[in-house]
């Protein structure tokens, strides 16, 4: 299964606990299930973050939409036109949104 992971609301210690539930949620599936890949769509600010955290994963690609997510009205706007091309781009069978 190819499965997307829209990352795009996350700014790293902003967002607080839902920082860690993603962060937590995501290490502990990419680990349990390596036959899936994953596909994280990051921003600006945490697109280092995930490199970092999932960095020694085989089944894991990031893409960064370059923007900075801070920026809230941007980020809508762009969660709303940029991340649907991307997603087709990778040929997802799902999408998970976590924000």
């Amino acid at each position: 299964m190819r499965l997307g992971v829209n990352t795009l609301f996350l700014v790293p210690d902003d967002v607080g606990g839902t920082e860690t539930y993603l962060r937590e949620s995501l290490r502990a599936s990419v680990e349990s299930n390596p036959e899936d890949e994953f596909v994280l769509f990051t921003n600006n600010e945490n697109d280092q973050l995930f490199r970092d955290l999932l960095v020694s994963q085989s089944n894991v690609a990031l893409e960064c939409l370059k923007f900075n997510a801070a920026h809230r009205p941007k980020r809508i706007i762009l969660e709303q036109t940029k991340l649907p091309v991307a997603a087709r781009k990778h040929n997802l069978d799902l999408l998970w949104s976590p924000g």
